[in-house]
Parts: structure tokens; C-alpha cells; sequence
């Protein structure tokens, strides 16, 4: 997560890690959950014009509250937020921002259908994308994805009782998160982010179907 994110947010956004000590592991389709971390990752950035914190924490929460128009869902659910630190988005716009080719980027800095696609694959692998934002104080988007069992060598790989995961699909697979690490330095100075330990990419985890 702390490399793909850092290499989209360029050397003025310090990425913060807050990722689980235990794995926890969703089914769904990886080519589409990093189309959608890319998406809110480039949001983010493009909110703060290239310069703040972005804040990235997952989660395992037990069932979704209701939040405005959006009912409340049962289930256990790992919960990916991305907090910026820019602008925020006006209230009038916080019902819109999820419609295809809504946008309040000028001409040619944006086609409208990034946060559609993060709607649609949260809503596609049974879970949901919800967004807490204030103006002058950031934007919180968190996307919410049904929890899986963890993965039995040779066998099945269950959801959890009680979620609401749909039926995986050909291209879908078990995707596991978990990382000691807690934080990603800024490259603020022009030095190269470092590698190895301490960045850690969503993998698939053992017994998974293929892409």
C-alpha cells in the first residue's frame, strides 16, 4: 500500500501507515481494488495540491452505521480510510461526488468517474465507500469491504458468518492486509522513498482462486 500510494502522491505528501499487526482478508477482485485505492489516493492528493498528510488506516469493524441516506449494514467488514488534509468538500457536493462525470475539477483535470468506480466496486464486492468531510479540514473516505475467513492450507476459504460478501467472480481473490509498519517517511527533501520492510502491498493470500 505505502509504495503504490507514495508513487502517486509525489514527494510533498507524507503518507502515514496505520495497518493491522493481525491479517485480515477480503474476496474481491485485486485489479479493481487497486483502480480504486489509485482513485482515492489521486483524489486526495489533487484535494491538497500536492502538498499535506495523507493518512491511511485499515481496519476489521463489526457492521456499517447508518450515515445519511445510507442504511445501516450487518456484517464484519475490513475498512480501508484515507484521511487528506485539504480543502474538504462543500456539503452541497457530498451527494454528488459518487455520480459518473461529477467533477469540480477544472477542464482537463478530471473525468468525473474515479470515486464512480470506487462506489461501484465497493457496492459490486458487497460492501460500501462512505465519506465524512469538513470544509477547511480534510476529506475521510473509507471503503468497506465483507471480511473473509482466513485461509486454510488445502482447503475452502469461507466468508465470515454474517457478512455480506458476494459470489466471487473469475477474476476475484483473496487479498490479505497486514503490516507491522506504521509509517511512511516523506520524500519532502528529494531523497528516494526507501524499500523492503515497512512497505507492505495488499497480497493474496494462500489457497486463493487466480486472476
Amino acid at each position: 500500500i505505502g509504495e503504490m500510494i507514495g508513487s502517486l502522491t509525489g514527494v510533498g505528501v507524507e503518507v502515514v501507515l496505520d495497518l493491522p499487526d493481525e491479517a485480515c482478508f477480503v474476496n474481491a477482485d485485486q485489479s479493481q481494488f487497486d483502480t480504486a485505492l489509485v482513485n482515492l489516493a489521486v483524489n486526495a492528493r489533487d484535494a491538497m495540491q500536492s502538498r499535506g498528510t495523507l493518512s491511511v488506516k485499515v481496519e476489521s469493524v463489526d457492521g456499517l452505521p447508518q450515515h445519511g441516506l445510507q442504511p445501516a449494514i450487518s456484517g464484519t467488514f475490513v475498512a480501508v480510510s484515507l484521511h487528506d488534509t485539504g480543502a474538504g468538500i462543500a456539503p452541497d457536493n457530498l451527494d454528488k461526488i459518487f455520480e459518473p462525470f461529477f467533477t469540480t475539477k477544472g477542464v482537463g483535470h478530471g473525468t468525473g468517474l474515479g470515486l464512480s468506480q470506487v462506489f461501484g466496486f465497493a457496492r459490486q464486492s458487497g460492501g460500501d465507500v462512505r465519506v465524512v468531510s469538513t470544509p477547511g479540514a480534510g476529506t475521510t473516505f473509507t471503503l468497506y469491504l465483507p471480511c473473509a475467513a482466513q485461509p486454510v492450507t488445502g482447503g475452502s476459504t469461507p466468508s465470515v458468518p454474517g457478512s455480506t460478501s458476494a459470489p466471487c467472480s473469475r477474476s476475484a481473490g483473496l487479498i490479505q492486509f497486514s503490516c507491522s509498519a506504521r509509517r511512511l517517511p516523506t520524500s519532502a527533501s528529494g531523497r528516494p522513498r526507501p524499500s523492503g520492510p515497512g512497505f507492505c502491498t495488499p497480497s493474496r493470500g494462500s489457497g486463493s482462486p487466480g486472476r
